[in-house]
């Protein structure tokens, strides 16, 4: 739908990182949510779909944040912040430098 801001989910594990970040996407026109752990991205999706997902490494390293986070919409993006390798440890498919 045109004119529709994309729905951003937040989940940093920094609070002044993850304010930074949720401040730059409202700022750029985005919609953004934040969460401060997995079971609050979980809630969040079930309840509705988001196009994206920004969470800290910490977050992904059990696995819960992708089952969780995916379990409404299994194509939803999900970008992790912090060390690549424990990132790619944690199922991350690639890493940006």
């Amino acid at each position: 739908m045109m004119g529709e801001r994309l729905r951003v989910i937040v989940a940093l594990a920094d609070a002044f990182e993850g304010a930074a970040v949720y401040d730059g996407l409202l700022s750029a026109g985005f919609d953004p949510a934040w969460c401060s752990n997995v079971r609050e991205v979980g809630d969040a999706m079930r309840a509705q779909p988001f196009d994206l997902v920004i969470a800290d490494v910490s977050l992904a390293l059990d696995g819960r944040l992708q089952s969780e986070g995916r379990a409404r919409n299994p194509l939803t993006p999900i970008i992790l912040i912090g060390d690549p390798v424990r990132g790619l440890s944690a199922g991350a498919g690639g890493r940006c430098t």
